[in-house]
């Protein structure tokens, strides 16, 4: 954006836009472009973030999968690789990160530090202790670890955790819809049913950490109907479509598949639930479909789920808009980026 408008969206002074315009420049954060005509008087350079310089390190920890990748400044992905080490192992998963970031450090595309800090996104709740959670059960081990610190124990970066719907929800607001509107809900289809709450730019994170955690408005007896990934992979092995892990659905999902249908009718008054206590409490501009669910099953989702809500007078009542989240591949792994670049940057 043009330098001379600054002033204005920031309540800063020009004299002082300035100057910390120029440190920036220094520190290569942001960058001066040509200048674009903005009024009468003399035109404004415009400003930029320059990606190149500072990088934040995102790991997305899923229950059959963990993914690391480097974003820039802009939002872009740099790097992302695969974790071969077993999900369930802490030790290994530490130790092999430490390796990949070394290769690609002695690679000579980066310095180590150019890595502002680790964002880890977590599956799961968090329990009484601030950075520990409870994951699904195929990720026992990591239960009562707190997750901040030891990877900062393992790395040496700075970490900040978060769990996988939260973290999606800042992809959204960094590279998403967030982008046009800074107030929302998300909705993570993950191996569970999780989300996140964004309330003018800022994540809602509660007195414990757990703002968003949509699943829990189900009762036990409810729990196998919610929407989850890893309910939808039981039915389809009931019709014998065998899928070894969610994230296989991204490359094999078919609309056409037995027990996909069944399964959207299914969950639909569940998924409908979830909707309307974000709508009551909340009241978002939107509720972003995300998570790991691919691009044709949230369209389903989102065809499904009622548009509209009609009280017992007959009146109806005002829900936000449905949209489906344009991230590829899991947001999470790029919120988890984020969270890095927010809590050592953008302050």
């Amino acid at each position: 954006m043009a330098r001379a408008s600054l002033p204005g969206q920031t309540g800063l002074s020009q004299a002082t836009v300035h100057r910390a315009i120029d440190r920036l420049e220094e520190a290569q954060i942001i960058q001066l472009g040509e200048s674009a005509a903005n009024g009468p008087g003399k035109p404004s350079p415009v400003v930029s973030i320059k990606g190149s310089t500072v990088y934040g390190l995102g790991l997305c920890i899923n229950t059959d999968a963990i993914t690391f990748s480097l974003a820039d400044l802009r939002g872009v992905t740099r790097v992302t690789e695969n974790i071969t080490a077993d999900a369930n192992d802490p030790q290994s998963v530490a130790k092999e990160i430490l390796t990949r970031i070394r290769e690609i450090r002695d690679g000579g595309s980066l310095k180590t530090e150019q890595i502002c800090g680790m964002g880890i996104s977590m599956p799961g709740f968090r329990d009484q202790s601030a950075n520990s959670f409870q994951t699904p059960r195929p990720l026992s081990a990591w239960r009562g670890i707190e997750v901040d610190n030891f990877f900062h124990n393992a790395t040496g970066f700075d970490a900040f955790v978060e769990n996988n719907g939260a973290c999606g929800a800042l992809a959204e607001l960094f590279a998403g819809h967030g982008v046009q509107d800074q107030s929302f809900g998300y909705l993570s289809f993950n191996f569970g049913f999780g989300g996140g709450i964004v309330l003018d730019g800022s994540l809602v994170r509660g007195a414990r950490g757990n703002a968003g955690e949509i699943g829990k408005v189900f009762t036990n007896e409810q729990m196998e109907h919610r929407p989850a990934l890893g309910e939808l992979l039981q039915r389809l092995s009931a019709h014998g479509i065998v899928l070894d892990r969610v994230s296989d659905l991204n490359t094999r999902f078919e609309r056409e598949w037995p027990g996909v249908n069944e399964w959207i009718t299914e969950v639909t008054p569940y998924l409908d639930l979830a909707i309307r206590a974000i709508t009551a409490v909340v009241d978002p501009s939107f509720i972003v479909f995300g998570g790991e669910a691919p691009p044709a099953l949230k369209t389903m989702l989102l065809d499904a789920s009622a548009k509209q809500f009609i009280d017992r007078w007959g009146r109806t009542f005002p829900m936000p808009t449905l949209k489906s989240s344009n991230i590829p591949g899991d947001p999470a792994l790029l919120g988890a980026a984020f969270l890095a670049m927010k809590n050592r940057v953008f302050l």
